[in-house]
């Protein structure tokens, strides 16, 4: 499509205005979109919670989001969408050809990320970070064998785990591209791109701790999109239930 269009590949840490210039060329024929995703899905991982990492920490019980960010990020969605530039509806992880970005986790073990480039969500220039939700296995106090413990995270994380079939299901990234070779994920993490987008990701990641909040603010979200309530009144009502959650 971009080849067609005659577009360069977006930098890998473009933000919204770039996106927001890519599509006014990608939709311009009321064909293809940017991508395609529900309203909602957009507002909460894309910018809720990059949002949320810069300003929240539950830990430190500290809130700096005002009204006006509240309403601006909801009216910013509501905009890319009037635009037609994202198709409002479920996403999809099969390929779709009217589509410049395709939804995808990280590489399946079916070969089906060859030969293909990653690139993440857009940030807002203030706010170039990555957020993600970890599970953890961790030893601490209570483990009743520290030694097994240690000896078991040892193995997850060594060269010969990640470059037979990565027992965590998302590489530790090695400099040494060499420790790939075997792995199906070779095609994948050995391409330069990638390689260097998923580097760029991990320095910049921020592991999120507020992403369940969205729960709480989900209606008033919708009723916003769905036109029932007005930015002013979401943004009152999304800002004094998340103050709440966070000094309570």
């Amino acid at each position: 499509m971009l080849e067609k269009l005659k577009l360069k590949m977006p930098a890998y840490d473009w933000t919204w205005n770039d996106f927001e210039r890519y599509a006014d060329d990608v939709t311009a024929d009321g064909i293809n979109f940017m991508m395609q995703q529900g309203k909602y899905i957009s507002f909460v991982y894309n910018i809720f919670g990059v949002s949320n990492c810069i300003k929240m920490d539950l830990a430190k019980e500290s809130f700096n989001y005002t009204k006006a960010d509240i309403k601006n990020e909801l009216e910013f969605v509501d905009k890319i969408y009037e635009k037609g530039y994202i198709l409002n509806e479920s996403k999809s992880y099969e390929k779709q050809e009217n589509l410049l970005l395709n939804c995808a986790y990280i590489p399946a073990n079916n070969g089906s990320m060859d030969n293909i480039k990653i690139i993440p969500t857009p940030v807002f220039d203030n706010k170039r970070i990555y957020p993600f939700t970890v599970s953890f296995f961790c030893m601490n106090k209570a483990s009743k064998n520290k030694q097994l413990v240690a000896e078991f995270l040892g193995k997850c994380i060594s060269k010969e785990a990640q470059a037979v079939d990565l027992i965590t299901q998302m590489p530790i990234l090695y400099k040494d591209k060499a420790i790939y070779e075997e792995s199906v994920y070779k095609n994948f993490i050995t391409n330069d791109w990638n390689y260097n987008v998923y580097s760029y990701m991990l320095k910049n990641s921020y592991r999120n701790e507020t992403y369940m909040i969205s729960e709480n603010i989900r209606d008033y979200v919708f009723e916003y999109f769905e036109g029932r309530i007005s930015s002013d009144e979401a943004a009152e009502v999304i800002y004094n239930k998340m103050k709440q959650i966070v000094e309570e």
